[in-house]
């Protein structure tokens, strides 16, 4: 879990710098990587454990699998498009209403118990997201400082002698 939040923080920010390139180059190099990357690391993971990986005998589980990669496709090309049309900060701060999702999935779709410390987690994250939108918000509308106004910090360094 805190490899895929590394790589999908990665890929976020690689999304907004590329905000001046075409979002179909972006959506094809996710492709190749999103393909290339698991592929080598299934064939390294089937060698070395001598085992045979995501053999199904119901072809149900080939469909399943398969509109689970149409989602992933359509969620990533969302994703290309709101990081090149939005601030990032905002989507940022949006996708961590994910887990609110995640949790009413599991307990209604998939009928999985959530224990008491993944709620305090869940809830801790959601509390900590919410300070933070409140917390921009309240920096955007603030009024800009006049010429020369100065913040308690700002001579600061200026103003320390050793």
């Amino acid at each position: 879990m805190v490899v895929a939040s590394v790589v999908n923080a990665c890929m976020n920010i690689c999304n907004r710098r590329l905000q001046q390139t075409h979002f179909s180059v972006v959506m094809f190099w996710h492709a190749i990587l999103g393909f290339s990357v698991p592929l080598v690391i299934i064939i390294a993971y089937a060698i070395t454990t001598q085992t045979t990986f995501m053999v199904y005998p119901s072809g149900m589980a080939y469909l399943w699998i398969f509109l689970g990669a149409c989602c992933d496709l359509m969620a990533t090309t969302f994703n290309v498009l709101a990081f090149q049309n939005d601030s990032s900060s905002f989507l940022s701060l949006m996708a961590y209403t994910g887990v609110v999702y995640a949790f009413l999935f599991d307990f209604f779709l998939f009928k999985v118990s959530i224990s008491g410390l993944q709620l305090i987690f869940a809830l801790g994250i959601m509390v900590v997201t919410v300070a933070m939108a409140v917390y921009k918000y309240h920096l955007s509308y603030q009024p800009a400082k006049k010429e020369g106004e100065d913040d308690i910090f700002s001579n600061l360094s200026h103003n320390v002698s050793f």
